[in-house]
């Protein structure tokens, strides 16, 4: 998954061959160990993260918070958005399933595997060719009402940076192929050569130009060399990241060879399912748009009216700061689980998926509860860290835009495996009921946004509509999985759900009175602001998390507590080992 919202489609189809007890050779998916897969992908991401966490502050610290970097954030946002919208999912849909069923062939499926690349890499290049040479228009209709001075900065970045689709692809569907084969990591760490690459370029940026002034910063002003130093180890960062991984794929012993021809190779019903696959990626991008069409007009009304007001700027660095936890928890976990929840799905073992099921529904919203309640609590502080060059109002106007997609974390996390289940089953019909439901709802927010708020405040609400949406839709698909799946919920899981609420309450009251005798805000220099506000963090996040556990022990559920046992055993001696796990 990349660092913008995407969906999440990582689909295995009734169609794939089936894995029998009689078949002497078990699947790569059904050996994966599911904590250190899920380990091994978080460890890469959250590195990758942090780097990003640097990269991100080091932008806004040489683009300032709006002007410039509202025209960055849009042009660079939209090869991701194009990929998901046009090839990500077909590819998630197809690819997954092909591969595992193709390497599980006697002979190995290496050919097959061939023709299904050169299919993929030749309709990524066309598609990439045809973006790129009409960024112009793109950039019209997906932000038609930004300021003059943005629109036409965003236009110029977007011809460097759509090349990138190209290699988005390539990164997802060779990372496909090693997790096919058992290998996670590869593809999990390849994005720490991105950020290092863009990391430099920046590094270089303020060698040459230094640090942007507080306040708007004037895409007029933004001269063509200043933002080729920026644009190029971008995209060459993008490039690194997708190229890096053939090296993996070569010691593997896996041989790419131009094979071309699809017909007659039982592709049918897998792009049957695609289609519907596409469908719902298409629902979710066309809403994604329409929010950015809202960010858009907001940008121009606060360059019409000279006031600092949420952008697409505000809402590209709220994502990315809420996806943080996303990426480093709730993807990994998923991830593994998937591969788990596939091989039952595929042996007919419904039983299992609803029981491996509810354990991911209860750890992962355990977890994310978490993560929302600081993201809440401690946005204004969590901002000044990741941008405290900037002034007050704009750390005030990104703090908002972050309170508000915060409970998208929760809502997501269920919403994103709700899909893959659904897609194990090849029930991509049912998923984009979800999808479209979801859409409808976030459109009917924005448009009752537009009418009841200020355009000052659009940015905002409909930061909170998507996460109601995330909300709705993914209460609607727990319907048709639980529908499907034999057995019905444990009542366990509802009182571990609700004791998860319960704890997260005292868990903010506290935070917040934390927060308000250190104070939202830190002034002075960079170094101080930047210190104090990590102290915040800490200090804060440290006191939250004490109140949590206690709270979760409180109520009854110690899950948390016997699973940090068990990794804890790990690394004592056998007769404490032994002691603490029957404990």
């Amino acid at each position: 998954m990349s660092d913008s919202q995407k969906v999440t489609s990582r689909g295995q189809n009734s169609s794939v061959s089936r894995t029998s007890s009689r078949d002497p050779k078990e699947s790569a998916a059904a050996k994966v160990n599911v904590i250190r897969s899920s380990m091994t992908i978080a460890l890469g991401t959250m590195s990758s993260r942090v780097l990003g966490f640097i990269r991100g502050a080091l932008l806004i610290a040489v683009l300032g918070a709006v002007g410039v970097q509202d025209s960055f954030q849009v042009a660079n946002n939209l090869p991701n958005l194009m990929y998901g919208l046009l090839a990500g999912s077909v590819i998630s849909a197809v690819l997954l399933p092909e591969i595992v069923r193709a390497f599980n062939r006697e002979d190995g499926g290496q050919t097959h595997v061939n023709r299904i690349l050169t299919f993929t890499f030749v309709a990524l290049g066309a598609i990439t060719l045809t973006l790129t040479v009409f960024a112009n228009v793109v950039v019209y209709l997906t932000a038609p009402y930004l300021s003059s001075a943005v629109l036409k900065l965003s236009i110029i970045w977007s011809y460097w940076f759509m090349p990138q689709m190209f290699f988005y692809g390539m990164q997802a569907v060779l990372g496909q192929v090693l997790n096919a084969r058992g290998h996670f990591w590869e593809a999990a760490w390849s994005p720490v050569l991105n950020n290092v690459i863009s990391i430099l370029g920046l590094l270089y940026y303020v060698y040459l130009f230094g640090w942007a002034p507080k306040g708007y910063s004037d895409p007029s002003n933004f001269t063509h060399t200043q933002m080729l130093v920026i644009a190029i180890p971008t995209t060459l960062g993008i490039v690194a990241q997708g190229v890096s991984l053939i090296w993996p794929l070569h010691k593997l012993g896996f041989r790419f060879r131009l094979t071309w021809g699809l017909r007659g190779h039982g592709l049918g019903r897998p792009f049957r399912v695609a289609v519907w696959t596409l469908l719902s990626a298409t629902t979710y991008m066309v809403s994604t748009l329409v929010v950015q069409v809202v960010a858009s007009a907001a940008e121009a009304y606060g360059y019409n009216h000279g006031i600092i007001v949420p952008g697409p700027a505000a809402r590209a660095n709220a994502t990315f700061i809420y996806m943080l936890p996303h990426s480093v928890v709730t993807a990994s976990v998923a991830t593994a689980f998937f591969a788990k929840i596939s091989a039952f799905a595929t042996s007919d073992d419904g039983v299992s998926v609803r029981r491996l099921l509810q354990i991911y529904l209860h750890r992962i919203v355990q977890i994310t509860m978490f993560f929302t309640v600081c993201l809440v609590v401690f946005a204004v502080p969590i901002f000044q860290a990741f941008a405290a060059s900037r002034g007050i109002g704009e750390i005030a106007a990104y703090a908002s835009v972050l309170r508000a997609y915060a409970p998208s974390l929760v809502f997501m996390a269920l919403f994103i495996v709700e899909v893959d289940v659904l897609l194990s089953y090849g029930k991509a019909q049912k998923a984009f009921y979800g999808y479209l439901l979801k859409a409808v709802v976030l459109l009917l927010a924005c448009l009752l946004t537009s009418f009841l708020t200020v355009a000052a405040n659009w940015v905002i609400w409909t930061a909170a509509a998507e996460s109601f949406s995330y909300l709705f839709g993914s209460l609607i698909l727990f319907a048709i999985v639980d529908k499907m799946l034999p057995g019905r919920t444990d009542s366990t899981l509802v009182r571990n759900l609700l004791g998860t609420l319960i704890a997260a309450v005292p868990t903010a009251l506290i935070g917040a009175i934390f927060i308000d005798l250190a104070g939202q805000f830190t002034v002075g220099s960079y170094g101080y602001v930047l210190g104090s506000s990590f102290l915040k963090c800490a200090l804060g996040g440290t006191l939250c998390l004490s109140v949590y556990l206690i709270m979760l022990w409180a109520v009854g559920d110690r899950d948390i507590f016997q699973q940090a046992g068990k990794m804890l055993s790990r690394f004592l001696p056998g007769p404490l080992k032994r002691k603490l796990v029957r404990s």
